[in-house]
């Protein structure tokens, strides 16, 4: 997803100064009684509005995760708690892997030493052998 810390804070930002930042924390809300229910419809444009910019910022590639939430029932926070928690673990997942391509590089810089002597020391004897002849 790119750059983490640019996306949150965008997101975090635009949501803030439209005064919407409760979308990002609030799961359920409760309403007063409104007999024209204006205080939910409200809400729900508004929540509608947040989980938009929380999509509509997400820069490459869009994991199958992402693209499952983006597309599930559920207002804004529940969409970007899902967000920061695979980050997190996309994070980790992603490190662990470039430890596994570090160490596969270190052994194959070894193999290829070893390699290198190996032939330096058979063209030594090569060599030897030409002067002995």
């Amino acid at each position: 997803m790119g750059n983490w810390t640019s996306y949150q804070t965008a997101v975090e930002t635009f949501l803030r100064l439209k005064g919407l930042e409760a979308h990002l924390a609030a799961t359920d809300q409760a309403f007063e009684s409104d007999e024209k229910g204006t205080e939910r419809r409200q809400w729900e444009a508004d929540d509608e509005l947040a989980r938009a910019v929380i999509i509509l910022n997400i820069r490459g590639a869009h994991p199958e995760w992402l693209e499952k939430a983006c597309t599930e029932q559920g207002g804004a926070a529940v969409l970007w708690i899902q967000i920061k928690d695979n980050r997190v673990k996309g994070g980790n997942e992603q490190k662990a892997e470039l430890g596994v391509l570090k160490q596969q590089k270190r052994r194959e810089d070894k193999d290829e030493q070893w390699m290198t002597a190996l032939l330096m020391f058979m063209g030594a004897m090569v060599f030897v052998s030409i002067i002995k002849a």
